[in-house]
Order: structure tokens, then sequence, then C-alpha cells
């Protein structure tokens, strides 16, 4: 990217731009920010390592949004200030809490798998080595981020504060601005207070564990935070007070239905725009009779206008219940919104699969925005070199290789005759169902289906039939009365919809 502007060469600039913004490696975003934890903690790749390397990533991250803003591109503001969640959660971690007698602040942290050939290596919880490693990298985030677009930094301001000037090389030794990073940004990136900030922002939801869970970026200069909620039609009551750290809330509703919640900061009174909540705890999302019996648009009946369309060789024929649709093996797969993942941690997804031939790697579903980001499930799954033939769910952010966030069946599906398949997700447990029985289930599956999405600008590619892996075989097979809903049903009414009665 710096090349590219020392340059004047806008094709090496744009494909710096592109691939942190679509790129499926370690250069990207998505992958840089693996996982956002609620109140916009970002968990950087680097963070289970050594701080030293941690607090470098912020300091190539601030490189990287800098250098772009200068030329009119906003990285920065990428994927709801992706940026500053990392730089929070770093800087953070590195931090003594006041009153502590030394101890620095706990942050979030879920396994990261960072190798797995010959052998795989976990980092398993936030590294202490070098912990407290302080870097000449804040002021440009804090300045940004508080001074230009209002938000609340507290975490980047007090890093900023302990190095405040900056200095020089004699103040920095080997890691001086000469060095691992620019530095001077005391110099480069000062700005004067911000005179009020905006209001709390980047509002986003989903539910967990049967709770709407929300979180929100802060206000600059902003103390404290309430939450109001009003159902649809209703007035504002309070739902919290004095929220201070971290910025998120979550709660069971009074009711399932539509809600509107307002973070609101403190001092001032200063609302947020409101968030909508389709706070029902089994809402459908989409549903795919696959009555038609000709044309390839696949209508859904739940309501919500999520249609499909068929692409590639597929045939109306008769269902498990009414029509259905087969796919070829060879061209055909039913592509669906790239929208239905939004929110979506707790679900249940279902349908009636009747496979008529077997084919390592088939997909029954696969979402996802290329390899590296997706959640899939295969019917005849080749792992390796050891093809196992066990039915397998998986949802990976990194391309599969975390091989925790899977559920197998215990043995492989039938050919020729109707099987009824459901995953369920509530909170990080996954069940598998196949003909209306738990067949096995995970506890430990703590990845979100709505986190796949984020960090990239990649297409969404959500098929029915078809994998994220274009060498894969395409489904040979029938479906029907396929079905996706918002949280997770009950093993009854899973064993209804595998009787073929109730919706």
């Amino acid at each position: 990217m710096s090349i590219g502007v020392l340059a004047d060469n806008q094709t090496l600039f744009n494909d710096a731009v592109n691939y942190f913004v679509t790129g499926a490696g370690n250069g990207a975003l998505s992958q840089v920010a693996y996982h956002i934890h609620p109140g916009y903690y970002g968990q950087s790749q680097e963070a289970g390592r050594d701080q030293g390397h941690n607090t470098l990533e912020v300091v190539l991250l601030t490189v990287i949004g800098q250098t772009a803003w200068n030329q009119g591109v906003d990285l920065y503001g990428l994927a709801n200030n992706r940026i500053l969640s990392i730089a929070e959660e770093t800087a953070k971690g590195n931090l003594v809490q006041p009153g502590t007698n030394g101890s620095y602040y706990q942050v979030p942290f879920i396994p990261y798998i960072y190798n797995v050939w010959p052998n795989v290596y976990w980092d398993t919880s936030f590294s202490t080595s070098a912990i407290g490693n302080n870097r000449p990298t804040w002021a440009c985030l804090y300045h940004h981020y508080v001074n230009v677009k209002g938000l609340a930094a507290p975490y980047t301001g007090k890093q900023m504060q302990q190095q405040f000037p900056e200095g020089t090389q004699s103040n920095w030794g080997c890691c001086s601005g000469s060095f691992d990073q620019l530095g001077y940004e005391t110099l480069t990136c000062s700005l004067d207070p911000i005179a009020s900030g905006n209001p709390p922002s980047g509002l986003s939801w989903s539910l967990v564990a049967g709770n709407v869970s929300i979180s929100w970026w802060g206000t600059a200069n902003a103390s404290s935070y309430n939450v109001i909620r009003a159902p649809q039609g209703g007035a504002y009551v309070p739902a919290a007070n004095g929220i201070t750290d971290p910025l998120t809330y979550s709660e069971k509703v009074p009711s399932p239905g539509v809600y509107y919640y307002v973070a609101v900061a403190q001092p001032g009174n200063i609302w947020s725009q409101p968030l909508q909540v389709n706070a029902n705890p089994q809402a459908l999302i989409l549903y795919y009779t696959f009555d038609a019996s000709s044309g390839n648009s696949v209508v859904d009946s739940s309501g919500n206008g999520n249609n499909g369309v068929l692409n590639g060789n597929g045939t109306w024929v008769s269902g498990k219940i009414n029509n259905a649709l087969r796919l070829d093996g060879s061209s055909g797969y039913v592509s669906l919104p790239g929208t239905i993942l939004q929110s979506l941690s707790d679900f249940t997804v279902a349908s009636w699969l009747y496979l008529t031939g077997w084919q390592n790697n088939q997909r029954w579903l696969d979402f996802g925005y290329g390899t590296e980001r997706c959640m899939w499930f295969s019917p005849t799954t080749c792992d390796g070199n050891s093809c196992n033939g066990s039915s397998t769910f998986q949802i990976t952010y990194n391309g599969g290789a975390d091989n925790t966030q899977l559920v197998h069946t215990p043995a492989s599906l039938p050919t020729n005759q109707w099987v009824h398949i459901a995953i369920v997700r509530n909170g990080n447990l996954t069940q598998l169902f196949v003909n209306g029985n738990v067949v096995n289930s995970n506890n430990y599956m703590y990845l979100q289906p709505f986190q796949l999405g984020l960090g990239t600008n990649n297409t969404a590619q959500f098929w029915i039939g078809r994998s994220q892996y274009s060498a894969d075989p395409r489904l040979a097979g029938i479906v029907d009365d396929f079905r996706l809903y918002q949280g997770a049903l009950t093993a009854s009414q899973i064993s209804a919809l595998a009787s073929m009665s109730g919706k």
C-alpha cells in the first residue's frame, strides 16, 4: 500500500486495499480480527502468541488505516470499526487494572488454532508473555476514533497517555520509531479535543441461548450508558442503567416479538438510533417447500421474501411432502439470499434429504464467504486422506482447521431413501438430529454464524447443493421442506417436523 502511494501507482494501492477487505489470508481484516466479542472487543490472531507481536499488529493496522485515510479510503471504519475493536482489546489487556496490586485487565478470548501441519498448535488464552508491552502507536488511533469520529476509545486513550509525548529513538531503544513502527504519532496525529461526542452507534444484536444480546460503540466524553426498550408501537421503558464496560447488554424479553432498543449516553442523555430486534426465539427465517413444478424460482413460504434461485440442472419431482427438488450431482444447486445469517447465533436448519448418489464432500448446505469463513453440512465427508463415511456439520473462520467446531453423525446417511436432517444450535451447544432423534452433539461450538461475514467485503455464497470449494461435487439427491429458524427448536418440535407435522 505504501509503495503504491510513494510510486503514485493506483493499481498497487488498490490491490492492497482489495486484499485487506476481501482476502482469505492473515493480512485480511477478517482474519486479523479473528473474533468480535460482546461489547466489540476484537480478538486478534496474535493475542494468544505474545504481547510484543499483538501490539505490533495494532501498529501495522494503524499504518494501514492512516495511509488509506490519507488517500481518501476509510479502512478505519470498515466492518463497524473493526480496527478499533482490536485496539481496545489489545490496549486493555496490556494495562494494569487500578487497585489490583499489579494485575492486568482480563479480556475475552476464544481458542485460536495457528498451525495445522505437521502438528496442530493452539492458543488457548490471552498471552501473558511480554504483557504490558508499550509501543508508540496509540495516538493516531485515539485521535481518529475520538476526535474525528466522536467515538469512545477509553483503553486506547489510556495507552496513549502512558506514552505522551512519544519522544524519539532514545526513549524506545530497539523498538523506536526507526524500527518496528513509524512512531512520532504525538507529533503527526494529535488533534484538538472534540467538543462533544456523537451518539452511541454501530448497534447490533443476536439471539444467544434464548437471550437478546446487544452491543454498541460508545460516545466520546460519556461516562456510562443506559439501555431503554420499547415493544413495537409502544413506549420506551428502562432496561438497564449505568453500563460502563463492556458496552453490551443481554436479557430475555418479556414476551416474543419485535422490540426497539436505544443506548443512551450519560451525561447528556444522548440517544442512539433505535435498533430493531426480532426477539422471537423460534422465528422462521425462510421456508422452501419446493412445491413448484417448473421454472427456476424457489419461493420462500415464510413470508419474509427470502426467495432462492435454482441454478444448473434441477428437476421438480414428487417429494416427501408434495413436490421436491432433485439436483443432478453435476451442475444443479440453489442460491439463497446473502442476508439470512445477519444477527444469527442460535438457529435451527432442517429438511428432508434423499441421496441418489454417494460423492465425497457433496453439500446439503454451505453458507459462507469463501472457503475460509463458512458453515456447511456434508452427507458424505472425506477428511484429508481419510474418508470416514459420516455426515458432518462444521462452522469455521479458518478453512476448517479448527476441528473442534464440528459435529458428526455416528454412521453414514443411507442412499435411496428419505432422511430428515436437522441442526440445532443453542448457545455453545449444537445438536445433530436424524429422523427426529439426536445422534450427536457438541457443547463447545462457540463460533457464531453472524460473524462469518463480519470484516470481509466478499460476496455471500449461500447454497443448497454446492460447496465453497470449487472441486467438490454438487449434491446428488432430492431436497424437500427446507427450513431455517432463528433460535433453537426443541427436540419435540424436531420430532414433529420429522413426522411431517408442525411448522
